[in-house]
């Protein structure tokens, strides 16, 4: 498993008048008048049929990152416990799938 290229977490949700958001990583700067910046992640474009869909869409997407390092955390419990012959979770059968959501965030596999 290789580390992680995406923009580091946390990120922030900055709502934009026209009802579109932006997501990014905020950061201080030296600047007095200008305190704050905002490493921009991407920009949710709001569309007047979904806009409910289009928030919620922004509020996965800044969740992103800590999910990504929570089911990090939960492979490597629970494959110790598999390597150590203690994982017997009926219907789960391995850890196939959270691993290849990991690879998939970490750009290791196409999309789909």
């Amino acid at each position: 498993m290789s580390e992680t290229k995406f923009t580091p977490g946390p990120w922030s949700l900055v709502p934009q008048g026209n009802g579109s958001q932006m997501i990014g990583r905020r950061y201080e700067t030296d600047n007095q008048m200008s305190p704050y910046g905002l490493r921009l992640v991407c920009h949710v474009f709001a569309r007047g049929d979904s806009l409910m869909q289009d928030e919620a869409n922004g509020h996965l997407i800044v969740s992103a990152p800590r999910l990504y390092a929570e089911l990090d955390i939960l492979v490597k419990v629970l494959s110790s416990l598999e390597n150590a012959g203690l994982l017997n979770l009926r219907g789960v059968g391995t850890l196939n799938g959270p691993r290849a959501a990991l690879a998939l965030a970490r750009g290791e596999s196409d999309h789909g």
